[in-house]
């Protein structure tokens, strides 16, 4: 046998090894696959031998004793354990397992458990070839395989690890029948909320035995492992969640029958499944897990559909019995929680003994709790609304301070459990400042003036939250009072959907991109999480560069090893928005003096360069539903939110400043000690201009004084254009035109109009008509009066002599009026009339021939009294020509003097009754 080895070795090396003739090429290939065979060989023989000692050492009765892992605050303090050994309840047969329970795990964990060698090889080599980006990521791991991982191997992932598990897996299927694997798995898997093994998670759920379980209740309990934390039934996935609201608004004839039809990102999978119903009363199904345990049961065989639609029934109305753990920011640490499972996997977290050091600040945590807890009684009381959330983040690092996803996470009847940190909701108001800051960088400025009247967009006539217009204001005054007019404009200047979703996206939220949003886009029609909002104030807060949220800080494995580490000069800034534009957002955010009402007091703070904007989303009906503020300085980025979990609206008076604004102005108060005065930091870029109010422009020379601000504008968009809001131009009277170079200065007027407009013309007609109301609707005329003077109606000017009396005169004193003729000479362009002037002033109009006059003595006129007496003729395109005389009043006879006495009895009245 020794001489047939070392034969068989030698012959093979003989055929294998590079020969003499070959190439050099031939002989480097040769090579290599000797090497190869020599490694593939040298691997069996280890794994034989490692096989042979995991067989006579590997005992996972015995050394699957667990320890605790910690999850805690930045400082070191304990926020929860997730206990080992003492919360297992180990059963010693299958026997005392209900027979659906087993078939429910086998079903949806590892339907082929009875038929493989411990490992599923096209299933090893479907996750092998995804971790190659070959095909969509899937687990691998049998139900042997999850034994393994959860009995003896450290967290780390690794193709080391991953050889070590399967070869594990080999000899536990030598060493063990399946009852054995499957019972030991069944004691071991983790349940969640810190039930280990199958027994106590019935004890925990249901408060039975696992030998009791229903069809249903196996199906729920199986359906945990997978992702203990995200399936609980104490979470915010107790059941299926759709993740925007079912309005004809957000479906604009989009036709849904079942999850068939949603994006995988509309919605998230929870362990019971729910019914959601369309505005038109028809329903659709998104299924839980547990539906999907009993899908691949009856697919199986293990169940009939009749018994399939009576568990699903059964889990609807389920019931599980109240437990409550010690825990402090309880939302918190099962999101840190369920990141662990999906990087490290549930087992190494529900049992690693790890601890993880986060990032919450338990002096922020604290004010934030505190601050919500002092008000939320006062929101029941005036606004209907129950709950409220939290969440603090710092804008540098990324670094989560405060959580909190609800007013109390043990209280039911508000749905505490559900996490409104992670929660989609429609954001109302404060999604404005995203619109503005793309029209910012579409060369838009905080000057921008916007009408707020009442617009038509297309069949919509959208009103502001109080009702109520304001006629133009600076888009700094829009977003300083939250205007929906405004707004609603600038989304046609950010560039419509096509263009602020992907950006709106870029800053970390998860718009649809499909979907068609429209104008109430700019109004907060998109949902968002605060999770995700409070990430996208990160890029304005700190100058244009965002910053994800991070969580942990350290994480230490059972035996003290780092697992994980967080370094701050790992943290990755991307730059998402222009340092002009956050910074020109940032200034208008933190302007207390913009607000028309004189309210704001709840969205400043004093001492701190604070930036705020609040929101409120409404229903269909336009009560509140759910209240907003986003809330930052260059040091913390806060988001918070009120209302209901279970999404019924609040009161009238549920706005967001009455509801979530005076809880984050007290968190604010709380920990103001621990927060330096800072300011924004202002880009070299920036400049400082005076403009007109009215336009946004450089002022005009007819711009009024009081009508002169400065404002503050990116590089990119200083203004060039002069004032014309106020518009003085020449009129001729004639026609009401304007004037030309040939118009007679006397029909020449100048005339100033307060000219109402935008620089985009989409609402013009809306513009005019609030002009109208406002009783400033005249406009100046665009048309000149060319056709009436010109060069050649200007040099036919008409021309008139006077003929009697003639120049120096004399006039009787005793007689009171006097006649006056003329001669037309040139009539000009069709004359008109002619008019006596004395001394200037008009006293007698003649528009018809002869055209003689007649002016009347002045009574103050006494012997020797010059007077001038003019006749100006004047054509009907207003040119005119004059003729003037002198003359000399002379003394009258005593005998007129009773005819004297009764002119003067008729007065100085120049209302006189002339024939001509």
């Amino acid at each position: 046998m020794r001489n047939w080895t070392k034969r068989t070795i030698l012959t093979g090396w003989e055929r294998l090894r590079p020969q003499p003739y070959m190439s050099k090429t031939e002989h480097r290939i040769r090579y290599a696959l000797t090497g190869l065979i020599g490694l593939f060989l040298a691997g069996l023989v280890f794994t034989f031998f490692y096989a042979i000692w995991i067989l006579f050492t590997f005992d996972p009765e015995k050394i699957n004793a667990k320890d605790s892992t910690q999850i805690m605050d930045k400082k070191g303090g304990l926020l929860y354990t997730i206990h080992g050994e003492e919360n297992r309840d180990a059963l010693e047969s299958l026997e005392e397992i209900s027979p659906w329970l087993v078939d429910a795990t086998i079903a949806i964990e590892d339907d082929e458990f009875y038929g493989h060698i411990g490992i599923d090889i096209p299933a090893l080599f479907r996750a092998f070839f995804s971790q190659l980006g070959i095909g969509s990521p899937r687990g691998g791991s049998t139900i042997t395989q999850q034994l393994v991982k959860n009995t003896i191997l450290t967290p780390e992932r690794s193709y080391i690890r991953k050889y070590r598990e399967v070869v594990i897996s080999l000899v536990t299927e030598l060493k063990f029948s399946k009852d054995e694997i499957l019972l030991m798995y069944l004691n071991e898997i983790p349940y969640g909320n810190n039930a280990y093994g199958i027994e106590l998670a019935s004890e925990r759920y249901f408060g039975k035995s696992a030998e009791e379980l229903t069809l249903a209740e196996s199906a729920v309990l199986a359906s945990i492992p997978r992702a203990p934390t995200r399936y609980s039934p104490y979470g915010s996935y107790k059941y299926s969640v759709l993740h925007f609201e079912l309005t004809e608004e957000n479906l604009s004839g989009r036709s849904i029958a079942g999850e068939a039809d949603l994006e995988t990102e509309e919605f998230t999978r929870g362990l019971i499944g729910t019914a959601f119903t369309l505005p038109d009363g028809s329903a659709f199904y998104i299924k839980g897990r547990s539906d999907l345990v009993l899908d691949r049961m009856v697919e199986l065989g293990m169940i009939t559909e009749d018994q399939e639609i009576t568990a699903l029934a059964e889990i609807q109305t389920l019931e599980f019995t109240d437990y409550k753990e010690t825990i402090s920011a309880a939302h918190f640490v099962l999101w840190v929680k369920e990141q662990l499972e999906r990087k490290y996997g549930s087992e190494i977290v529900e049992q690693g003994g790890l601890k993880v050091y986060t990032t919450l600040d338990p002096e922020f945590q604290a004010a934030a709790e505190e601050a919500i807890a002092e008000r939320i009684e006062t929101n029941v009381a005036s606004s209907g609304a129950n709950n409220a959330a939290l969440i603090s983040i710092h804008p540098q690092t990324g670094q989560i301070l405060a959580w909190v996803g609800s007013a109390d996470y043990f209280n039911e009847e508000i749905d505490g459990q559900v996490n409104m940190i992670t929660s989609y909701r429609q954001p109302g108001s404060s999604f404005k400042p995203i619109v503005y800051s793309l029209a910012l960088l579409n060369q838009y400025t905080a000057a921008t003036v916007f009408y707020d009247v009442l617009t038509h967009f297309g069949p919509d006539t959208p009103k502001n939250y109080s009702g109520t217009f304001h006629g133009p204001l600076s888009m700094r005054q829009a977003l300083g009072n939250s205007l929906n007019i405004p707004a609603a404009k600038a989304y046609f200047l950010a560039g419509e959907e096509q263009a602020i979703v992907p950006y709106a996206n870029k800053l970390g939220l998860s718009l649809d991109e499909n979907h068609s949003y429209g104008y109430p886009l700019a109004l907060g029609a998109g949902e968002v999480m605060p999770l995700e909002y409070a990430e996208a104030y990160t890029a304005f807060a700190n100058g244009g560069a965002k910053v994800e949220p991070t969580a942990i800080l350290k994480i230490l494995t059972s035996d003290g090893e780092i697992l994980e580490q967080w370094e701050e000069k790992e943290v990755e800034k991307t730059n998402v928005v222009d340092p002009e534009v956050a910074y020109v957002i940032n200034d208008m955010l933190s302007d207390p003096t913009v607000n028309i009402g004189g309210s704001g007091g709840y969205l400043y703070i004093p001492a701190l360069d604070n930036a705020a904007k609040t929101g409120t989303s409404t229903d269909e009906d336009g009560y509140p539903q759910d209240g907003w503020i986003v809330a930052y300085t260059p040091t913390l980025v806060t988001v918070g939110w009120s209302g209901n979990a279970n999404g019924e609206p609040m009161a009238w008076t549920g706005e967001a400043y009455q509801t979530i604004a005076p809880i984050w102005k007290s968190y604010m108060t709380k920990i103001l000690n621990r927060l330096e005065p800072t300011e924004w930091k202002r880009p070299e870029g920036i400049k400082e201009i005076a403009i007109s109010k009215a336009s946004g422009k450089l002022p005009g020379e007819h711009t009024p004084s009081d009508m002169i601000r400065t404002e503050i504008f990116t590089s990119f968009a200083v203004p060039t254009e002069v004032d014309d809001a106020y518009q003085v131009v020449k009129i001729e009277m004639v026609t009401g035109r304007l004037a030309t170079e040939y118009s007679p200065e006397d029909v020449v007027e100048e005339r100033t109009y307060r000219v109402h407009k935008e620089d985009w013309s989409n609402w013009q007609s809306d513009i005019n008509a609030w002009a109208a109301d406002q009783g400033e609707s005249e406009q100046p005329p665009t048309e000149t009066a060319a056709n009436i003077h010109n060069a050649e109606t200007a040099a036919n000017v008409p021309q008139v002599v006077i003929t009697s009396p003639s120049n120096l005169a004399s006039l009787d004193s005793d007689q009171r009026l006097h006649d006056i003729e003329v001669d037309v000479l040139n009539p000009g362009n069709g004359l008109g009339e002619v008019q006596y002037l004395l001394n200037g002033d008009v006293k007698y109009h003649a528009t018809s021939a002869p055209y003689s006059g007649r002016i009347p003595l002045p009574v103050t006129a006494g012997e020797g009294t010059i007077l001038t007496v003019t006749a100006k003729i004047v054509d009907q395109y207003g040119y005119s020509s004059e003729s003037t005389i002198q003359l000399r009043v002379d003394g009258g006879d005593d005998d007129d003097d009773a005819s004297d006495e009764e002119t003067e009895d008729s007065g100085d009245s120049l209302d006189l009754d002339i024939s001509l």
